[in-house]
């Protein structure tokens, strides 16, 4: 196994889009066998590993993408991007 950082990569963890810290940020997305995974940053600085199913103000992930997250509540739907993408 290598010990470097593949070149796109790289280029992703120096992105010069700054993160908001007084929302939800989504720092990035995992499409995992046993299904996927998002680590959102919470305003309050807090980091949460979410699934499908699981709510983030009053939202009901139905989806996670690379890079997206898909929110559904009595019949809207929202995204969150993550930055820089």
């Amino acid at each position: 196994m290598s010990n470097q950082t593949p070149v796109n990569v790289a280029a992703l963890a120096r992105a010069d889009t700054p993160i908001p810290l007084d929302r939800a940020v989504l720092l990035g997305t995992v499409l995992r066998a046993q299904g996927p995974l998002a680590l959102i940053r919470l305003a309050n600085g807090d980091v949460q590993r979410m699934t499908l199913g699981d709510t983030l103000n009053g939202g009901e992930i139905i989806a996670i993408d690379e890079g997206r997250v898909i929110f559904a509540h009595e019949g809207q739907r929202w995204t969150l991007d993550q930055p820089g993408r």
